[in-house]
């Protein structure tokens, strides 16, 4: 899904509110829902 800007936006499981990045580190993003409050993991594949 893309955003007004056209950057691609996650989207939370629970809730359906948008995933904003917490935190980056070297192997992986942590992403957190600004609806509900839940986090994610997303692995950074290179």
């Amino acid at each position: 899904m893309l955003n007004k800007r056209g950057k691609s936006v996650l989207r939370c499981a629970c809730c359906g509110g948008e995933m904003v990045l917490k935190s980056e580190l070297r192997v992986a993003a942590v992403y957190k829902c600004m609806g509900c409050g839940l986090s994610d993991t997303k692995l950074k594949l290179e």
